[in-house]
């Protein structure tokens, strides 16, 4: 996906990404209702992992119901991982 948003908008738009992040619980009617990461199937570290591969820039916006505490999850995982 990241390749494509560089290859049809150019490396600007990796330059300036927002980006929301939670795990969520569906039901049959479709979003129920927002999870903290480590409770969800979200492949969250995937996610940080890849967006350090493609040195993605801009913000990534914790949206769990701990938001503070997901957010510097994220932060502390993003630091750790090694590209």
């Amino acid at each position: 996906m990241l390749t494509l948003i560089e290859e049809e908008l150019g490396r600007e738009a990796l330059d300036s990404m927002h980006i929301h992040v939670s795990g969520i619980h569906y039901t049959e009617k479709g979003e129920m209702h927002h999870l903290n990461l480590q409770e969800s199937d979200l492949r969250w570290e995937n996610l940080l992992k890849v967006l350090k591969e493609f040195r993605v820039k801009g913000v990534v916006i914790s949206e769990s119901p701990n938001i503070e505490g997901d957010a510097i999850l994220m932060k502390k995982k993003y630091e750790q991982i090694k590209v």
